[in-house]
């Protein structure tokens, strides 16, 4: 429920989110390549020189599997509604080819 994303993000002091209009930005996968941003669960919204931004759903989430990407880059975290992101990440994998 996005009533419980928002509470959460208040009390983490995190920006909320919401994802059901999200428009994908191809570049950001030079940043975070979707395998990764899905084993993690996020959403990348936006990406500078120094920073990164992503949607999760909690703000204790493991972002191990972006280590390899992220380099230097400070992480900014907003809270996402659990379906909304799970969505997006959902049709992130159905898009990706099979491994062969």
């Amino acid at each position: 429920m996005s009533e419980d994303a928002l509470a959460l993000a208040f009390r983490a002091g995190l920006p909320y989110v919401g994802l059901r209009d999200h428009e994908h930005d191809p570049e950001l996968d030079r940043i975070v390549p979707p395998e990764a941003a899905a084993a993690a669960g996020v959403v990348p919204l936006a990406a500078g020189d120094d920073h990164v931004r992503l949607a999760v759903v909690h703000p204790g989430v493991d972002l191990s599997a972006l280590e390899p990407y992220l380099g230097e880059r400070r992480v900014e975290l907003a809270i996402a509604p659990r379906a909304e992101l799970e969505a997006i990440v959902a049709a992130g994998r159905a898009a990706q080819p099979p491994a062969a």
